[in-house]
């Protein structure tokens, strides 16, 4: 992690906080082997589910929440470690929240999802289409069978048909 401060000017400052990969992971981590443990979902015994269904259902709001605790605990600890005093709160700088690599990465997930479901909704309309097609081609072969067979319908009068 690395914190770096830029003055702007005699009463102003920007704080810079860079976290690696390798300052959060081990927490997320933990925690979703925690909320495993606890987990109740259907199909598996209390606290048995596999921690990859874990990761996937809850992997990116834990992961969120331990880098923001993260990082608001390392700027209180930096800004107390300094000698200037505060007047009111830090405030984030919104238009570089672009540039934050898990939601670029997240964001990049969802549109491949996105485009998995489309590919797959596509090929269900595409075959929808065949089935409708030989559905109507099996009705009209049904229709020519009936044609041709009339006069077999009374060949056995005990029968009765059934409709």
């Amino acid at each position: 992690m690395e914190i770096t401060l830029d003055k702007q000017s005699a009463n102003q400052a920007s704080v810079k906080i860079k976290l690696n990969e390798a300052d959060y992971q081990p927490k997320v981590d933990a925690k979703l082997k925690e909320y495993a443990r606890k987990a109740t979902i259907k199909g598996f015994r209390p606290g048995k589910a596999p921690i990859g269904m874990i990761k996937k259902m809850y992997g990116t709001s834990v992961m969120v929440e331990e880098i923001n605790d993260l990082l608001s605990k390392s700027l209180n600890d930096y800004l107390k470690s300094q000698t200037f005093r505060i007047l009111g709160d830090p405030l984030p700088v919104i238009e570089d929240a672009d540039k934050i690599e898990y939601l670029t990465n997240q964001n990049n997930l969802l549109k491949q999802k996105l485009k998995e479901a489309i590919s797959k909704i596509k090929r269900l309309q595409g075959l929808e289409e065949a089935h409708a097609k030989n559905n109507g081609d099996l009705r009209i072969h049904i229709i020519k069978l009936e044609k041709q067979n009339r006069e077999l319908k009374n060949v056995f009068p005990d029968i009765q048909e059934k409709g």
